[in-house]
Order: structure tokens, then sequence, then C-alpha cells
């Protein structure tokens, strides 16, 4: 899922087995984005920068999450420039 200047509510979602090829969150992209998760989990997603990647002014507020075994280099959540 990528998201470019949008603010979005997840709440009790699960988000698992998902890969990006490009290399930037294997679930989750945001640029200039807002998102808020409350009680989701991530599971076994796949990306060279993170399960969850923030760039240019993205933003994340998790409130209970879980990020498990993601197979991505800087584990969860990547950040860049924000």
């Amino acid at each position: 899922m990528q998201g470019y200047n949008v603010s979005q509510i997840f709440e009790n979602c699960v988000f698992f087995n998902n890969f990006c090829f490009n290399g930037r969150g294997g679930a989750m992209s945001l640029y200039h984005a807002t998102k808020t998760l409350v009680n989701c989990t991530f599971f076994n997603n796949t990306a060279v920068q993170g399960a969850l990647y923030l760039s240019n002014g993205g933003a994340i507020n998790a409130v209970n999450c879980i990020f498990w075994d993601s197979g991505a280099d800087g584990g969860g959540i990547w950040v860049k420039n924000t």
C-alpha cells in the first residue's frame, strides 16, 4: 500500500506476507502522508527498506501495534527525511 499526501486511520488490521519489488516498505510506504494505526499487526513483510517505509514528511502514529518477523533491512519501520 502506498500513500502520498493522505491521512488515514487503520484499526484492527493485519498486514502479512507482503513483498515490495522496488525495495521500499513491504507492507506500506508513506510519502508526505500521515497514518494512524491502532491494534495492527505487521507480520512477515519483506523489503530492502523496512516493512513500513516513511519518507519526505511521512508520519506514523502506531498505537498498540506489533511488528513481527519482517524480512527487511532496517527492521519493522524505516524512516528517511521526515
